[in-house]
């Protein structure tokens, strides 16, 4: 599977109807198994954080982030009997640190790789059981991510984020078994490179920091896409928090859409055209997802003794 890359007129469009075009068919995906991952790239100020989590006092402007709580719950209420089971978690990238932010900015999280997979040991995974509950949480991670202001943005996130939902789901087989099927749904929203003339921040200050850091972890990324475009034998994922985190995203078992966001002025046509060919690159990038099951324990059981049964008796 190709990955999915889409441009939106956010100056002539809504957020419900840029979810549905968007965001929906991979949320979906989700709820049928499969992994999926919702990017959000692009110039600093240009709409990326609008987008996933928009404006949380105003209920037509919510966000990605809330809809797709929304359409989750919304099937778990609907269906009683898959017994559907959703965890969450928020983890923010800030200046190359990682914090977690349904803990109060906890630090104490390291990233391990087993089996090809990667984790984040110590961050924590909230069960919630309605949208009210999660769309809580969620606020109050909010208030925990790292914010400033520019010439470009009165609100300019300085972090990449990964907000995360964990499904576990009964599909009926049989009259007296199931099988489980579980997935993880991503939602990115990676932070802008920034052109320091135009964004004017101090010189030696705090926000020029912040946004070094943030184009070397974007630059970090985009070698790594590289790698992968060309097939090169190494890819080096590790160089960069954010490009560790989206190795399943980026080549591995998830299905993967990126949005990007734009600036329409003429004053920013190199940014642009460098956010464009970013997108050329991620486009041909290719993933392999698969709808991931596992066994309750019940089935597993009554499966083992029934194999234990048939060696027995061969």
């Amino acid at each position: 599977m190709f990955l999915s890359s889409v441009m939106c007129g956010f100056q002539t469009t809504n957020q419900q109807r840029a979810f549905e075009h968007c965001a929906k068919e991979y949320t979906d995906e989700f709820l049928n198994g499969y992994n999926a991952t919702i990017m959000a790239f692009g110039q600093v100020g240009a709409g990326k954080t609008y987008t996933m989590a928009g404006d949380t006092k105003i209920h037509v402007h919510r966000g990605f982030i809330q809809r797709a709580i929304g359409q989750v719950m919304e099937e778990k209420r609907a269906h009683p009997e898959a017994g559907i089971v959703v965890y969450m978690s928020y983890l923010e990238i800030y200046e190359e640190r990682m914090y977690d932010l349904l803990q109060q900015r906890s630090t104490d999280l390291m990233i391990i790789e087993e089996n090809g997979l990667i984790d984040i040991r110590g961050l924590a995974k909230i069960r919630v059981e309605t949208e009210a509950q999660a769309i809580k949480w969620f606020n109050e991670g909010e208030k925990q991510r790292s914010y400033g202001q520019h010439l470009l943005n009165q609100q300019s996130s300085r972090s990449h984020t990964f907000f995360t939902l964990y499904m576990e789901r009964r599909v009926g087989r049989f009259h007296t078994e199931h099988d489980t099927i579980v997935a993880k749904l991503t939602l990115v929203d990676l932070a802008g490179a920034e052109r320091l003339k135009k964004t004017n921040v101090e010189r030696g200050g705090r926000m020029r920091k912040e946004a070094c850091t943030i184009n070397k972890s974007i630059s970090y990324l985009e070698t790594a896409i590289y790698a992968l475009r060309v097939g090169q034998n190494y890819v080096p994922f590790r160089q960069g928090k954010a490009s560790t985190l989206l190795k399943e995203s980026l080549g591995g078992n998830c299905k993967t859409m990126i949005m990007i966001c734009l600036w329409l002025e003429d004053c920013f046509y190199d940014e642009t055209v460098n956010s464009l060919r970013f997108a050329q690159k991620v486009k041909f990038l290719k993933t392999y997802p698969f709808r991931n099951k596992k066994l309750d324990c019940a089935t597993a059981t009554k499966r083992f003794h029934i194999n234990n049964y048939v060696y027995t008796c061969a």
